[in-house]
């Protein structure tokens, strides 16, 4: 069987992508072709669709995330994985908080793979990590979330594990949520 000509950033950004479901070209920049221009990453991603060893789709990106390529971000995933367009921001911000918080490919699990349906959504989630320090939670918010949701959430996560991080897109929102958020973590990873 033939290896596929791959070189060593499109090794890793297939791994991160089966971890992360979908990155955006902003990410796809940063991490695999640093120093590349906006043509060249997009030449890059062309190549490697066209070897269907990804798939390339246009995302809405919501106004708190960063946009440093284009207005409309372009996602990259694995054929065949693709998610819902309400679920790339939240996905796109999940991964930006993998990178942020250095977790490797197998320190990081997300919840909805792990049980899809053993606890009711509001109580499951988005990932679990482990670091040097231990087990802990992940949970990205872009906005939608109500205080009740916060509180609810942080004693359900706190079943599940010691620690817990929150990721969110804004600095002001980062300031809404440590205000409820009772000592745990708040993350501005904006993708």
């Amino acid at each position: 069987m033939d290896q596929p000509d791959w070189d060593t950033a499109t090794w890793q950004l297939v791994a991160d992508l089966w971890v992360d479901h979908v990155l955006a070209l902003s990410q796809v920049q940063r991490r695999y072709v640093p120093g590349a221009d906006e043509q060249e990453v997009r030449r890059w991603v062309k190549r490697l669709a066209g070897r269907r060893a990804i798939s390339v789709r246009r995302v809405r990106a919501p106004r708190t995330a960063r946009a440093r390529l284009t207005e409309e971000t372009v996602a990259v995933e694995l054929p065949g994985r693709s998610g819902r367009q309400e679920e790339l921001a939240h996905w796109l911000g999940l991964a930006e908080m993998r990178w942020h918080l250095r977790t490797g490919l197998l320190r990081w699990q997300l919840v909805g793979q792990l049980w899809p349906e053993k606890r009711p959504c509001g109580e499951r989630p988005d990932a679990l990590a482990e670091d040097a320090a231990g087990l802990f939670v992940v949970e990205y918010d872009h906005g939608a979330y109500s205080v009740s949701d916060v509180r609810r959430k942080q004693q359900a996560f706190a079943e599940l594990a010691p620690r817990q991080v929150w990721g969110v897109s804004s600095e002001r929102r980062q300031h809404w949520l440590r205000e409820h958020l009772h000592g745990q973590n708040a993350l501005v990873v904006a993708w």
